[in-house]
């Protein structure tokens, strides 16, 4: 979304704006979306900003639209790789990467291991904000 109201962020691009956001965040087909998006070249406020539109978002839909993600559960559920990028970062942690525990560490049941555990932390902090 920052990068749509960077780039198409004046009083112009209202309606651009608002058309490559529907085919973000709403159409549920493929035709939808890129109708949407085709809408968004049309109001462009200028030339520039056509191309923009029709490079970056038209030539890359099935990348990023809604309609690429509506057949999973799982990525219509996580937006952002943020998530994924959060239980990385805690499973490298949760490891302690040094060169003295790699070998120890890293057999096949010292992984599953740290999984479980990284997982099962996860597991915890979710109950908790739940019951908040």
């Amino acid at each position: 979304m920052r990068t749509i109201k960077r780039n198409l962020g004046s009083k112009a691009d209202t309606k651009s704006r608002a058309a490559v956001t529907a085919a973000l965040c709403s159409r549920r087909t493929e035709p939808g979306a890129r109708d949407s998006v085709e809408a968004a070249i049309e109001y462009a406020a200028s030339p520039e900003k056509a191309k923009y539109i029709r490079s970056n978002w038209l030539a890359n839909l099935r990348m990023w639209a809604n309609c690429s993600r509506e057949h999973s559960a799982l990525l219509l559920q996580v937006l952002s790789t943020n998530p994924i990028e959060a239980f990385h970062r805690s499973l490298k942690s949760l490891a302690k990467l040094s060169k003295l525990v790699i070998r120890p560490r890293y057999s096949l049941s010292g992984l599953i291991g740290v999984i479980a555990q990284c997982a099962n932390q996860y597991d915890n902090r979710a109950q908790k904000v739940a019951y908040d």
